[in-house]
């Protein structure tokens, strides 16, 4: 009978929320899971309130604003309807004036210079009379040719002037029988006018003859007028109102200044409902509230645009105060519960430093558990451990011990058989150019460069004999890069006597040659070996001017297993060798920059042979 195993329950892998809980059920200190969860407990109300609250003043804020900015729009725009009422009464006055209208319709070929004198004063006298200074600034009377008092120029002007400027052409295209006109149509008018003023312009008919034009009638009034009745919409900081005529042309502005920051578009004006309602729009990027209201008495329309981060600014002074306010008691929330989770976890705490001992190389028990509960058990369970490390510990040191000699024959056998592989390759290259003179020498060198480095399976060799070893490769290598590389022996005689771990400084030659100086464009430079002693140390240094080593790569030097292999012998190789040798005091450091060359110190024990 076959024997049928249970299937294998093939486990999911995590969603990022089960990951999430996984990590704070099972990864989180104790003490940090306590204070997050009250942190968290407090923080999502007053932030939930806090948000609530500051949407809630946002619309209150907007509210008030757009109907503070409808109110002061509708008060602008009935000023401005009656100052435009009683400019267009005046001149309907002065229209169907039966003086003006006789002494412009009369026959001027049968009329005496003194009548003419005469009407000229009655004329003026009437003319400005409607000069308030309040709605009509200046009246301009376009009177025939003919007539003596045509080029006046005060009240009175030529009509044939008058034909040849802007506002005049622009009154007859329009077809109306009156044209409000902006300064644009003002400005450079032969018959005087100004780009501080704004006019109402009509014809002059015959009473008797209505087809007949016998003049025309200008009313100008002050922009500056204007411009002080839109300010008075100007109620929230930051907003502009302005007038646009026809042709999206702009009459007058309640800030010059401002350059029309916020103008709307011609298309957004000419779809700009002129209910005097606020609708929030984007104008060049800028979210503002837009509100319009038309000039009875003309084409005109004036507006107010309100830039939306005015009308919030209030609000935001809020949010800060409670955003303010809620980070305050977030702040004593966390403080209370810190201290509060600190006392539950003290003794768990106290036993987790204790259990962090073996990371720091020590191995102390506990003190003695005080109660019965979960946490007194683990320390009753953890001093038991202890006992029993020390023991392994013991039979550990003794294994160690055996093994360190092992390890160390070892990595003194891993000598890099790529130079080896070279300099073959170098003497068939000589034998083939027929060079045997430097083919004995390579020969010799390389004779001598492995006798120094197998030393009769010595471990410990002089540095005199380590430094004829790096001699011998520096030659070789010269001879294959002739002419590129330079090695200068900055050594104090007496340092020479010193004994070191034979083949500890050809690797860090080798390293600077391949590594450093052949990464250059040029692909030569210098290698410096100098020394001295520290502190009962003899401290060695192999400085090159290579292309260096960019300085997040040095740390993994000595850590990263591939990075060490890719030079040869190996850097991580050396500094075990050394620490295994010496001590963990001892082995490589670097110094380096990219561009900057590189500097190996090596520091080993100064014992002499």
């Amino acid at each position: 009978m076959a024997l049928r195993l249970p299937p294998v329950r093939r486990l999911r892998p995590l969603g990022p929320f089960r990951r999430l809980a996984h990590r704070y059920q099972y990864d989180i200190p104790l003490r940090r899971k306590l204070l997050l969860a009250n942190v968290l407990i407090i923080a999502l109300p007053l932030a939930a309130l806090a948000l609530f609250s500051t949407e809630s003043v946002s619309r209150i804020t907007e509210r008030r604003a757009s109907f503070s900015a409808e109110q002061s729009l509708e008060q602008a725009a009935s000023y401005l309807n009656y100052t435009m009422y009683n400019i267009v009464k005046a001149s309907d006055l002065i229209f169907l004036s039966s003086e003006v209208n006789s002494a412009l319709s009369a026959d001027h070929t049968d009329y005496p210079i003194s009548n003419q004198l005469r009407d000229m004063n009655n004329l003026r006298n009437y003319l400005f009379s409607f000069q308030d200074g309040v709605n009509v600034d200046r009246v301009r009377l376009y009177v025939p040719p003919g007539l003596i008092y045509s080029d006046e120029d005060i009240n009175l002007f030529n009509f044939a002037t008058a034909q040849k400027s802007k506002w005049f052409q622009a009154l007859e295209r329009s077809g109306d029988s009156m044209l409000w006109c902006p300064s644009s149509l003002l400005t450079g008018d032969p018959g005087g006018g100004s780009s501080d003023r704004l006019s109402l312009a009509r014809f002059l008919v015959d009473q008797n003859d209505l087809r007949r034009r016998i003049g025309a009638l200008r009313l100008d009034f002050r922009k500056e007028a204007v411009r002080a009745i839109l300010r008075k919409a100007d109620t929230i900081v930051g907003s502009e109102s302005y007038i646009v005529g026809r042709d999206d042309a702009l009459v007058a502005s309640s800030d010059p200044a401002a350059n029309n920051r916020i103008r709307l578009a011609s298309r957004q004006e000419a779809a700009l409902p002129t209910d005097g309602l606020f609708r929030r729009m984007v104008v060049s990027g800028r979210t503002v509230l837009v509100g319009a209201r038309p000039l009875r008495e003309s084409s005109w329309i004036v507006v107010t645009v309100v830039p939306y981060a005015a009308i919030t600014a209030e609000s935001r002074n809020v949010r800060d105060g409670i955003f303010l306010v809620m980070l305050a008691a977030l702040l004593i929330a966390t403080l209370a519960s810190y201290f509060i989770s600190g006392t539950i976890t003290r003794r768990v705490s106290s036993l987790m430093t204790t259990m962090k001992g073996p990371e720091r190389g020590g191995l102390e028990k506990v003190a003695p558990a005080h109660g019965r509960d979960e946490v007194g058990r683990l320390m009753v369970a953890y001093n038991s451990m202890t006992d029993r490390i020390r023991e392994l510990i013991e039979v550990e040191a003794t294994t160690r011990q055996k093994l360190k000699e092992a390890e160390l024959k070892a990595l003194q056998a891993q000598i890099n058989p790529h130079f080896l592989y070279n300099t073959l390759d170098l003497i068939n290259w000589l034998t083939q150019q027929g060079s045997s003179a430097n083919v004995g020498s390579v020969v010799k060198w390389l004779a001598d460069f492995y006798r120094i480095a197998l030393s009769s399976g010595k471990t410990i060799i002089p540095l005199r004999d380590e430094i004829e070893h790096v001699t011998l490769y520096y030659r070789i290598q010269n001879l294959r890069f002739p002419g590129s590389l330079r090695l200068l022996i900055e050594l104090d005689d007496s340092l020479l006597d010193f004994s070191i771990l034979k083949t500890t400084l050809q690797p860090l030659v080798e390293n600077a040659i391949h590594h450093g100086i052949r990464e250059r464009p040029d692909k030569s430079g210098t290698i410096v070996i100098s020394g001295r002693i520290e502190h009962d140390d003899l401290v060695l240094d192999v400085i090159d001017d290579g292309v260096g080593i960019a300085a997040e790569r040095l740390p993994g030097l000595l850590v990263d297993t591939a990075s060490a292999e890719e030079s040869g012998f190996g850097l991580r190789n050396i500094h075990d060798r050394l620490r295994l040798q010496y001590g963990p005091g001892y082995g490589l450091s670097f110094s380096s920059g990219r561009g900057k060359g590189t500097t190996v110190t090596v520091r080993i024990q100064a014992v002499q042979t």
